[in-house]
């Protein structure tokens, strides 16, 4: 049986904004009590440092299927572009390492098998790819490691980050962003705090244009099912 996506109000107001959709009252506030922003802009790039259990991976996993919802309805999204057919569309999700890229494949995944839309519109996923058929040649949904090989050259239409934190190699973002700009995709950074400061997903959460959506929340606040108290207890010097 199909799954009904449940968010919670903070997760639901994250998408809402990256995407440019309205704010009801009661998301407006909550937005600005947490230092949000409530205009209605279409960001191009986010990043979000996130406390752990905020749901990280399962908001990436409605976005990709978003986005391969948007290229499918295009029909024939090479033709809208403008570009050549040689290589699959791809919406590329990375991961810290291997184990991580397994979880988020699966969370991807399940969000697909619950969607009716994608039923008879996808193929079987095989080595971390959940493929989509068009008109034309097929657009395709990538889970890959940041600190592996082979990305450089995606046909990148979006990209999607999780625990950038983590990677040994976060100068792979920036390598991949021209891509993404040629499509005029959204590049989505969520991740933890790093132990540092000084490192590039600082550098890029600092860095403020009217294109970026820059946010720090702590786990309360993005999920309800998880009070400060509670996760106090497990670890009295946590950030979020």
């Amino acid at each position: 049986s199909r799954q009904i996506i449940s968010l919670h109000p903070m997760q639901q107001v994250i998408l809402k904004l990256i995407y440019g959709e309205p704010l009801s009252t009661q998301e407006i506030e909550l937005a600005t009590e947490n230092g949000l922003p409530t205009e209605r802009i279409n960001y191009t790039q986010t990043v979000g440092i996130l406390g752990r259990r905020t749901g990280k991976d399962f908001l990436l996993s409605i976005i990709a299927a978003y986005e391969a919802y948007n290229l499918v309805e295009l029909g024939r999204p090479y033709e809208h572009y403008n570009i050549g057919t040689g290589s699959p569309i791809t919406i590329l999700m990375l991961s810290a390492s291997a184990m991580q890229g397994r979880v988020l494949f699966n969370e991807v995944l399940n969000t697909i098998r619950n969607s009716s839309y994608f039923k008879n519109r996808w193929k079987s996923p095989r080595h971390g790819l959940i493929t989509f058929k068009t008109k034309e040649v097929d657009v395709q949904i990538q889970v890959g490691t940041a600190n592996g090989g082979g990305l450089i050259g995606t046909n990148c239409h979006t990209l999607l980050c999780s625990e950038m934190a983590a990677y040994s190699n976060q100068e792979i973002v920036q390598t991949l962003t021209p891509a993404v700009a040629t499509f005029n995709g959204k590049t989505i950074i969520f991740s933890t705090p790093g132990r540092t400061g000084g490192d590039l997903l600082y550098t890029m959460y600092a860095y403020s244009t009217s294109s970026q959506l820059s946010f720090a929340l702590p786990t309360w606040v993005v999920n309800l099912s998880h009070s400060e108290a509670a996760l106090r207890v497990v670890n009295p010097h946590m950030n979020g």
